[in-house]
């Protein structure tokens, strides 16, 4: 999942766990998310944050409508604002109500997921070609079967 030995990870999965034990209200988890989140670069906080979101929905289905549930209240947050006023724009969207860098964060998951098992499935082919009894093709289909 993500490196939990980052502080900024590790207090934004905390108010995770805190939204998936119904300890907080997904209003409070959205509120402490975006104070985490914004108490540093945009670009590296929102990073994190959708680093933890998606990697919370990658581990388990069990919380999507949760986790789904804070990605539209961060929609509906009004936008931060510059030091000057403006509103804070990255890569030409808004905080929050875009949602920048969540595609972004989405892909790479999906990216990441997909090379893990590319490289499961090269070890495997690497295995069986070895032709070495120990690598019987029955072995390897209980295997995959199992997981």
């Amino acid at each position: 999942m993500t490196d939990v030995t980052d502080e900024m990870f590790t207090s934004q999965f905390a108010v995770l766990q805190d939204l998936f034990s119904d300890s907080i209200s997904a209003q409070e988890a959205v509120r402490d998310l975006a104070s985490i989140s914004l108490s540093m670069e945009p670009e590296a906080g929102l990073g994190r944050l959708w680093a933890v979101i998606v990697g919370c929905a990658y581990e388990s289905s069990e919380y999507h409508d949760k986790l789904v549930e804070i990605l539209v209240q961060f929609s509906k947050l009004p936008s931060p604002k510059t030091a000057s006023g403006d509103t804070l724009i990255l890569y030409d969207m808004q905080i929050w109500k875009d949602l920048p860098t969540l595609g972004w964060a989405l892909r790479d998951h999906r990216q990441s997921a997909i090379s893990k098992i590319i490289n499961r499935d090269k070890f495997i082919a690497f295995l069986m070609v070895t032709e070495e009894p120990v690598f019987a093709y029955s072995w390897f289909r209980r295997f995959l079967l199992l997981r």
